[in-house]
């Protein structure tokens, strides 16, 4: 098992940033794995060195912390007058929270059939529905 970080370098990288896990030197208990971030990126993506699908990137990244979060909540912090639960794991949970929650509002909205050619395609796909609505649906029949 591996553990290298270069900033910005690959998806990994990336993940590794956004849970602050990018001290190599880190005791095997206080970091993640290269092929475990690589096997969350694949579980998320279906690639471990994706490209950037922000959603699915996010999520990754929010299970690698609370991965992370699982090793460090092994611990016990333990001060001089009692002893703390380990707020390591803590921040890391709050971190993944933050993750999904950014992955969460990544929807972008579409306004559809703004321009002659979007309307076309639409209307020429033969897997879409058809409308529910079309002029003159509410006009009287009877007048």
């Amino acid at each position: 098992m591996t553990c290298t970080y270069t900033a910005g370098a690959t998806a990994r990288d990336d993940v590794r940033l956004l849970i602050s896990d990018t001290n190599p030197e880190a005791g095997i208990d206080e970091r993640l794995e290269d092929e475990d971030v690589d096997r969350l990126l694949f579980l998320r993506t279906g690639e471990s060195d994706p490209p950037s699908r922000r959603n699915a990137f996010m999520n990754a990244a929010a299970d690698a912390a609370d991965a992370l979060a699982a090793k460090f909540a092994r611990k016990l912090d333990i001060g001089a007058d009692k002893v703390n639960f380990p707020t390591r794991a803590e921040e890391l949970r709050a971190t993944a929270r933050g993750l999904r929650a950014r992955a969460a509002s990544g929807a972008v909205p579409y306004a559809g059939g703004i321009s002659v050619s979007d309307k076309a395609a639409r209307a020429a796909d033969s897997d879409r529905p058809p409308s529910a609505f079309s002029r003159g649906m509410l006009d009287n029949q009877d007048q």
